[in-house]
């Protein structure tokens, strides 16, 4: 069965939209909210992170895209509060994320030090280095979710050559993290 899948135009914020059957679902944004298997929704991600966040028993779920602007503006508490306005609890939920650039290649102004938690920041040979899902998971626990019910990958983009990165490479080349909801 061919669905639709549709994309935002990301803008590095912390806006998440539903993806219903009905209405056009072109917008700014970084996040959708999906609870119908009719659409599939997508983000591009290279060195940001892809962030999935679902219902257990699979009533709906959230895809978020979240570099370190996204981080800033707390998107992952967005979607979770998203999920929240659909009538379920933080307990219901659990969440990944995906593959992005790692504090081992992520090197970062000291500015990052007023914005994101000490465990998130890494000083090493005088520079700063940012674990950008470190933040992702302590952001989501925050808004609620188990630490047991957050998962975070331990791959980096910019290591290897196994996903696209922007700061490696130098392109504009993209990965595409797809989310549908599935009902029964």
């Amino acid at each position: 069965e061919k669905r639709p899948y549709f994309f935002l135009r990301q803008v590095h914020g912390h806006a998440v939209h539903a993806l219903s059957e009905a209405g056009s679902p072109e917008r700014d944004g970084d996040g959708w909210l999906v609870d119908s298997p009719v659409r599939v929704a997508g983000v591009y991600s290279a060195d940001c992170t892809p962030i999935f966040i679902w219902d257990k028993r699979g009533s709906a779920a959230a895809l978020l895209h979240s570099g370190w602007k996204g981080t800033k503006a707390d998107i992952s508490a967005a979607g979770v509060a998203a999920l929240l306005r659909r009538g379920l609890r933080p307990a219901d939920l659990e969440a990944a994320v995906g593959p992005r650039i790692g504090k081992c290649c992520y090197g970062v102004g000291d500015d990052f030090e007023n914005y994101f938690r000490t465990e998130s920041l890494e000083r090493r040979a005088g520079k700063l280095y940012f674990d950008l899902g470190a933040e992702a998971r302590a952001q989501l626990i925050d808004a609620g979710l188990r630490e047991d019910a957050v998962s975070v990958s331990p791959a980096c983009t910019c290591c290897g050559d196994e996903f696209f990165s922007f700061r490696r490479d130098k392109r504009g080349t993209r990965m595409a993290a797809l989310l549908a909801a599935s009902h029964g």
